[in-house]
């Protein structure tokens, strides 16, 4: 078994393409511009009328699905940063015989219609053959709203990306205000659960599903029945939603879960059941319009809340991580179906739910294992918000707990877990508990401060059914190089099948059982030398800076009697 690439980042199929594989583009789906020191659109006009021009080249896919249509195959590759972000659509040529994968054709996916896109993550691929994306990391809305300049735009954690992001719009800094901000970019369009269909002809369908909240997602994964979503939500002081549809393989109506946890026990990860707060039913056709013209002050009204100033009577005291951590809220009458779509995680909290996860990363279901199947998740580091009020072990920081109900209360652990969640015949999840945890006990030294022969910051996950194994692929410092695991259940055991290079990140590591009797291990190399170890880029054997998507194969399908290879 060998790693297969499918793209580079900034490579062309034909001369003719209009952009580079990776390249961001605006809503008029033209290319944008690097910025100068002084702000504005990096390009040249020589004498001769010759123009030099830096466009932004994003090395940083992630979540790359494979769709089989017809007797064609299309794939959906998400470019996570800069913003604006960027979708790009492939067809592949298949050789069935080899199980070979070659693109053929490639085009930008259009966002205007949605407002652009922001911060897309993972995925999956849903039981209906289309692709399910995220907008990761939603613009801080109460923030937003209070902000006062262009400054505070730019210096505040949840909308430093904006700035960047105008350039969608064509406004470059130099050029822009807070008046132009906040005219055309609209914090509640962003932070959605996305949707891309692909067409027998080669078109595409792309569509955010308003009707499944607003948070950091991290990716959005359906269950069996076709109606169960689940949502994990990437960042500090975070939540889990469940939301499940009217109709199966139809995401545009439905209602609302949060979880709300109960920890059993603190050792190894901890042990929690899990009960679920009804966040109420709605419909993206009822919520998108109120995207346009929603301030977070329409929906909350808001006071900041310490230690020596608590909540006045009628508000209620939340931590969800976001501006100042602790705040007194008290949702304004009429609006909790609109909080409940573009607030999901502070109201959520408002309604005594649990956000208090850091840091939730990648979903997948295996129906083979449990007694109605087995939910298995990563939390890529174990720190502030799930401890009992302390910070990296650090008691005297208790600002992830202030404001909050302390629901975790679990060691700090740098290098994370994957847990698993028992679910019951109506795929209800209803308790969690690690199946494995990273340590700083073994085998580590100066430039991997967790076990090498362990995890270390768990991201994606994929189950390989028809192996009874599952994929683990991190995103970790605590690693020189980055690891692509495969879990055996017959073993409880991992045995290390991929590494990347210095400064990358593994991202979609996701298994297609068959397609055309082929199986495909994809894995997405990010942002090479873009983390860590910069200097080393020119050293022998680097590949240089540029990302790849890619596989590990070929495979045949387990029903065409393939195996996995273990060998590493």
């Amino acid at each position: 078994m060998e790693y297969n690439t499918l793209m580079i980042t900034g490579q062309k199929i034909f001369r003719n393409d209009s952009l580079t594989f990776g390249q961001a583009y605006d809503q008029n789906m033209q290319p944008i511009y690097e910025v100068t020191a002084a702000g504005l659109a990096n390009f040249t006009v020589l004498e001769d009328g010759t123009r030099l021009q830096n466009f932004t080249q994003s090395s940083s896919p992630d979540f790359t699905s494979l769709l089989p249509v017809g007797d064609r195959l299309f794939s959906f590759v998400h470019f996570e940063s800069p913003t604006p972000s960027a979708i790009y659509m492939l067809e592949l040529e298949q050789d069935v015989g080899t199980c070979q994968l070659r693109a053929i054709a490639m085009t930008p996916v259009d966002w205007s219609d949605w407002g652009g896109l922001w911060t897309p993550c993972a995925g999956s691929v849903t039981p209906w053959n289309t692709h399910l994306g995220s907008e990761e990391y939603e613009p801080d809305a109460l923030a937003f709203s209070v902000a006062t300049s262009v400054e505070d735009i730019a210096n505040y954690a949840a909308l430093k990306n904006i700035q960047a992001f105008m350039r969608y719009f064509g406004k470059y800094p130099n050029d822009t205000s807070l008046e132009d901000i906040k005219e055309l970019f609209l914090p509640y369009r962003y932070g959605h659960a996305t949707q891309l269909t692909a067409n027998p002809n080669g078109t595409y369908k792309a569509e955010k599903l308003y009707a499944l909240g607003r948070q950091s997602w991290e990716l959005p994964y359906v269950m069996p029945d076709n109606r169960t979503v689940y949502g994990t939500d990437d960042g500090d002081n975070t939540m889990f939603t469940r939301f499940v549809a009217d109709e199966p393989n139809n995401l545009t109506c439905g209602q609302l879960y949060g979880g709300n946890f109960t920890q059993l026990s603190d050792l190894n990860g901890g042990n929690f059941t899990i009960n679920w707060i009804d966040l109420g039913h709605a419909c993206a056709s009822e919520i998108q319009p109120h995207s346009d013209n929603t301030t977070f002050l329409d929906i909350f009204d808001y006071a900041p809340q310490n230690s020596t100033t608590p909540c006045e009577p009628g508000f209620t005291s939340v931590n969800t991580g976001m501006l100042n951590g602790a705040e007194c809220l008290r949702l304004r009458p009429g609006m909790e179906q609109i909080a409940s779509r573009f607030e999901t995680r502070r109201y959520l909290a408002y309604l005594g739910g649990t956000t208090e996860f850091t840091k939730w990363e990648g979903i997948t279901f295996s129906p083979e294992h449990g007694q109605f199947g087995m939910l298995y998740t990563a939390m890529s580091r174990i720190e502030g918000s799930m401890e009992d009020s302390s910070n990296k072990g650090n008691v005297s920081d208790t600002s992830a707990d202030d404001g909050g109900p302390n629901h975790i209360r679990i060691p700090w652990n740098r290098c994370g877990c994957v847990y698993q969640l028992e679910v019951d015949a109506d795929y209800v999840a209803t308790q969690m508990y690690s199946l494995i945890c990273g340590n700083t006990k073994n085998n580590t030294d100066k430039d991997n401060k967790c076990d090498i022969n362990s995890i270390a910051a768990p991201d994606n996950l994929s189950m390989m059914r028809g192996h009874n194994q599952m994929i683990i692929g991190e995103d970790t410092e605590d690693h020189q190089n980055d690891v692509v695991w495969l879990y055996s259940f017959d073993t409880a055991s991992i045995r290390r099948m991929q590494t990347t290079p210095y400064g990358s990140e593994t991202t979609s590591a996701y298994w297609h059982e068959d397609i055309n009797t082929c199986a495909y291990w994809i894995s997405v190399v990010q942002h090479p030398y873009g983390e860590s170890d910069m200097e080393r880029v020119l050293e022998l054997p680097s590949s240089g800076k540029a990302a790849r998507v890619g596989y590990l194969g070929p495979l045949r399908a387990a029903s065409a009697g393939g195996a996995v290879t273990t060998a590493g």
